[in-house]
């Protein structure tokens, strides 16, 4: 539950000011919408207008979006792991691809705790579906209040619910899907399909799976040159799955590879003519954290158990992971290797958001 959207928080509200609270536990979900002094129009919106959810991941916190109506969109963060243990989890009957969830939605005054009025309305398979699984996999990783904060705060700094909902990996109008984030639109009118306008991912976690490492990464990180330059080499490999990283003077061979919403690759050491290239590093990157969850098996089985993450523990949010694959001593590469090590990093980085621009404009 939010700490900004909690009518106990000194937070200021204005007149026909709304916020949120939402919540996911044995018991089912729940919606609270906390308003003040609001008109009839907003009153009547919330209680009959149409209702539009969707969920952004940022940092291990999932924020559930509503917009009702002509009401604007708000957000509520989730952890699933802050809720006490006898409510931690998911209702028991929950049957995945078969049940939707029930939301039970109450419009509150954020004064008085009077109610304007409520209503149950219910979510796509695939949002329930999405919920579920965040929900499990953030009671399995327990956080503080104080960091829960922290996160909430960052991501509120840095984006508008608007905002949070273009991002969004599931979106739902009542309990049927609509399209997320860079996935078909259908015209309404004509049932023509078109490319819907996707923003590009402005963070992403970071993994480093042999020792465990996560940072957050952020596009203004990236100076548009280095994007543009690796977004040439993403192009560069489209026709064989080869192309090549010229740096000071060294030819890297990277091999790429697209499915969907993830990119894998393998940077290779330099080679010289007719040698066979070998990777030394193993990277992968997910733009959409619900559809990257093989992938990241994938990266895990690849790198034979020497991972400190785990397989089954998926990231909630964008991510990009990498592996050390080879240290170069088996072909007496070992500067290259550790010379390597100095700029790596910071590849997996641009090589990310070069993706994610590279998507919008597929």
């Amino acid at each position: 539950m939010s700490t900004k959207h909690s009518k106990n928080d000194d937070y200021k509200f204005s007149k026909d000011s709304s916020a949120t609270q939402f919540n996911l536990t044995v018991n089912g979900s729940q919606l609270d919408i906390y308003c003040c002094e609001p008109n009839e129009e907003v009153i009547a919106q919330y209680r009959r207008g149409a209702a539009k959810f969707a969920l952004y991941e940022n940092n291990g916190l999932v924020y559930f979006l509503s917009k009702f109506g002509d009401n604007g969109w708000m957000e509520a963060p989730f952890h699933a792991a802050m809720n006490p243990p006898h409510l931690t989890g998911v209702p028991v009957d929950y049957v995945e691809g078969i049940h939707h969830f029930g939301l039970s939605v109450t419009l509150r005054d954020i004064s008085s705790d009077a109610t304007y009025g409520a209503r149950l309305v219910t979510l796509s398979k695939a949002m329930t579906a999405r919920l579920v699984a965040v929900a499990k996999m953030q009671s399995a990783v327990p956080i503080t209040r104080q960091d829960y904060e922290s996160r909430i705060q960052g991501t509120f700094s840095r984006y508008t619910a608007s905002q949070m909902a273009r991002m969004a990996v599931v979106r739902c109008r009542g309990g049927e899907d609509e399209p997320a984030a860079n996935e078909p639109m259908m015209r309404e009118a004509t049932g023509e399909y078109e490319p819907e306008q996707r923003a590009v991912v402005r963070e992403f976690a970071h993994f480093t799976l042999l020792t465990g490492h996560q940072c957050i990464q952020r596009a203004e990180m990236v100076e548009p040159p280095a994007r543009e330059f690796i977004r040439r080499l993403i192009e560069d490999a489209q026709l064989t799955g080869w192309t090549e990283l010229v740096l000071e003077g060294k030819k890297y061979p990277v091999h790429m590879t697209i499915e969907g919403n993830n990119l894998t690759c393998r940077l290779c050491l330099p080679c010289l003519a007719g040698q066979k290239p070998r990777t030394a590093v193993l990277m992968a990157v997910a733009l959409d954290a619900a559809k990257g969850q093989d992938c990241w098996r994938a990266m895990h089985e690849a790198a034979g158990g020497l991972t400190a993450t785990t397989a089954s523990q998926p990231p909630s949010q964008p991510w990009i992971a990498a592996m050390p694959m080879d240290n170069g001593g088996q072909g007496g590469q070992v500067l290259d290797y550790l010379e390597m090590m100095q700029w790596v990093a910071d590849f997996e980085r641009c090589l990310a958001f070069a993706f994610a621009l590279w998507m919008v404009g597929k």
